[in-house]
Order: C-alpha cells, then structure tokens, then sequence
C-alpha cells in the first residue's frame, strides 16, 4: 500500500470535514435570531436641557396683611409661572426594538436599567410623537416601572407574541433627572430564545440655572430672622415677575 496515497486520502477527507462543519456553523450563525435596540436619534447619546430655579436671597415682605391686594397678585404671577415651566425637567425618551434577522424573536424580554441620576420614572398615558417615521403611540400595558433594585424599565409581552422578520415595536418613557448632574447612563438588555444583546446609552445634560428672589410672606416683624432684608414695596417684584411669564 502506498502509505502517501493514503495520507492524501484522509487529508483530503478531513480538509471536507473541517469545510463543511464551517459551513453549517455559518448557516447557524445566519440563522439566529437577531434584534436591535436603538434611541430616538439613534446614536449612542442624546442632550436635553433642564431648566432649574435658584434662590439667590431670601426677602421678607410685611404688609398690613399677608392677603393684600399685592402679595395676592403676586402669589399668583408665581404660581402662574410655575405652572408654566412645571414639565421643563420632564423628558420623553422614545427607543424601538427590531427584528433584523431572519427568524422571528421569540419569548423576548427588554430591560432598561438607570444607574443613578434619575428623579423619577413615568409612562406616558397619552400617544407620543415618534421621531422621524416612528408610529405615534402610548405606552403598551406590557411596559412597566420596576423600582425594587435599580430604577429598570422592563417589556415582557404577557401573550408571548414573537416579533416576526422586519417588524419593530415602539416605546417611550419619561423621566425627570435629578438636579445639578450632567450625565445619565443606561444599560439596555435584550433577552430571547437563541439570542441576547446588550448596551449602553449616554443621556447628557446640559442645565440652565434661572435666579430669583424668594419672598416670605410675613404677618409682623418679630418673626423676621435678625438681619434678613425686608421690603414694603412688592411693585417691582410683581413687575418682573410679570416680565417672565411674557418672556
């Protein structure tokens, strides 16, 4: 027997081997499921702009009573000017998952966690406006808040529907940061039969700081800590407070 001759033989058969286990790993690898979560803007991060209010002084005004004409009028303006600017901190976050693979994803599950910097987490209850070609929709009754660790958004459809080849699922969520932070992280999660994936999502803030003039309300002078300012004339308070709300 030409011992060469045989080595070729099994060479060539192993060679055939390796080849086609290859191919059938490949095979595999194309017919996995395969999802993709992505942001509003579909980068990585995204800015928002928190509006915050700071007393810079502490005044006390003392009038024949605290329920005069001016400190009526001038209770008003502010809680008119707050009522204004009460969601300046609240944003809305939309994000959608996609089948890109050619099997449908089956008994999914998607996890958004907050590391810290989160004042609170809510659902929309009315429809959002989707970026660019997004559906408009509210929150499906499947998306909850779960604050028992870390504060986690979590969708886990209850009737186990997959998500089929090409299609997509839109969410939303809205949170208020808390103050005098600059960056929020989030880490994404998506866990299904025969695949998982996961990431992180950047959230930056960029904060501006309004100054005012907080004005107690006083009913006579003796309650007045010793040393603080005290007005008698609220004209040019209501005035500029009247100045901000037209702004």
């Amino acid at each position: 027997m030409d011992w060469n001759i045989l080595f070729n033989i099994c060479a060539v058969i192993g060679a055939l081997g390796t080849f086609g286990g290859g191919i059938i790993e490949l095979v595999r690898l194309l017919r996995r499921p395969k999802a993709r979560l992505r942001f509003a803007n579909g980068e990585k991060y995204i800015s928002f702009s928190p509006h915050y209010f700071h007393a810079v002084s502490q005044k006390y005004y003392v009038g024949p009573q605290t329920d005069s004409y001016d400190a009526s009028a001038y209770s008003r303006l502010v809680e008119q000017y707050n009522e204004m600017h009460s969601k300046d901190n609240v944003f809305t976050l939309p994000f959608r998952v996609t089948n890109i693979g050619k099997l449908q994803l089956e008994d999914y599950r998607i996890e958004i966690e907050f590391n810290e910097g989160i004042q609170s987490i809510s659902l929309p209850i009315e429809p959002v406006p989707f970026m660019s070609s997004w559906e408009e929709k509210p929150a499906p009754k499947d998306l909850k808040v779960d604050f028992s660790q870390k504060p986690q958004i979590v969708y886990s459809p209850k009737e186990k529907h997959p998500l089929n080849q090409t299609d997509h699922k839109d969410f939303a969520f809205l949170f208020t940061p808390d103050v005098d932070i600059e960056k929020i992280e989030l880490y994404w999660r998506i866990i299904a039969k025969d695949f998982s994936d996961n990431g992180k999502f950047v959230i930056i803030l960029k904060p501006t700081i309004e100054e005012y003039d907080e004005i107690h309300f006083m009913n006579c002078e003796r309650n007045i800590p010793q040393g603080a300012e005290v007005i008698e004339d609220l004209t040019p308070y209501i005035k500029q407070m009247q100045m901000k709300i037209k702004q």
